[in-house]
């Protein structure tokens, strides 16, 4: 009988220590998975501001295109020109 009750220690210890490991296992692999999803986020962030950036030089380099093409036409025709260029305009506003 003792050899029973010895092996019954063991096997439920033995199963305490599967599900120990388990949950480690478990949330080792759930760190990684966040670890994935932060670089994921990271990276998103990053492309988003490109774009952002990007997006925002096109539409400054626009609005001085505008500005400038005025400015050439009111030269040509020698009539003053006192619009303020683009970023004049946003400096007003701060």
């Amino acid at each position: 009988m003792p050899f029973v009750a010895f092996l019954s220690y063991l096997a439920t210890e033995a199963m305490r220590a599967m599900v120990f490991f388990s949950e480690k296992v478990k949330e080792s692999r759930d760190r990684a998975r966040e670890a994935i999803k932060d670089e994921g986020r990271a990276e998103g962030r990053a492309e988003g501001e490109a774009r952002g950036i990007t997006r925002g030089k096109a539409e400054r380099d626009a609005a001085w295109r505008e500005w400038f093409d005025e400015f050439e036409k009111a030269r040509r025709e020698n009539r003053p020109f006192d619009t303020p260029p683009p970023d004049a305009e946003e400096d007003d506003e701060d």
